[in-house]
Formats: structure tokens, C-alpha cells, sequence
């Protein structure tokens, strides 16, 4: 998945987010990224990760929980149901998310 950066392990690309928005308690931060990641089927030894140690069933998961975990109003999904992987489910990927997944 070509929206994570290859060079750098997944904790860093999750709290690179978090520091842009102005969040930078790494502590609580990492708490909150292990807390998304438990809930999409995903240990948290995938944070020391880089994006090509991970089977495509978890770099899927882990690019869903990058792209919820500051809570959007929305997301935009290509292909949301492409191939997904059996441990998720695509009517509600997000407890989180108040409007759930709508495809076109």
C-alpha cells in the first residue's frame, strides 16, 4: 500500500500524524494507537514493523486504523471492500465512526 512510507516503522508513521495535529504525549499516543490496532485484530509488535514485513491483510488493517485514528467525520475509500480480510467488517470498520461506510 503505497500511502505508507516504506523507509520508516509503522509507530513512527502513527505518531507523525499525532504531531502534526499538535498531539505529542508519545505515551498517550501509543496507547491510543495500540488501542485501534487491538480493535482491528492487530498486536501491537506491529508498531516496530516496517509496511513490507506485514502481510497484506494487516498493512490493510493497519492503513485503516492510520486513517481513523484522529476520529474523521468521513472517509473516502477507494475500493473499500476489495479483497478485505476476513477478521474485519466493512459495515462498520470504526466503532468510532458516526456515519459507517457508504460505497458508490
Amino acid at each position: 500500500m503505497s500511502v505508507m512510507n516504506p523507509t520508516s516503522r509503522i509507530k513512527n508513521q502513527f505518531l507523525e500524524i499525532f504531531q502534526k495535529y499538535g498531539r505529542v504525549n508519545k505515551e498517550e499516543v501509543l496507547r491510543q494507537v495500540k488501542e485501534k490496532l487491538q480493535e482491528l485484530g492487530l498486536s501491537e509488535r506491529v508498531l516496530n514493523s516496517y509496511p513490507h514485513q506485514l502481510s497484506g491483510g494487516m498493512r490493510q488493517r493497519t492503513v485503516i486504523s492510520l486513517a481513523t485514528i484522529l476520529n474523521p467525520s468521513l472517509v473516502l475509500a477507494d475500493e473499500p471492500t476489495s479483497s478485505p480480510s476476513r477478521t474485519l467488517s466493512f459495515t462498520s470498520p470504526d466503532k468510532n465512526l458516526s456515519g459507517g461506510v457508504m460505497s458508490l
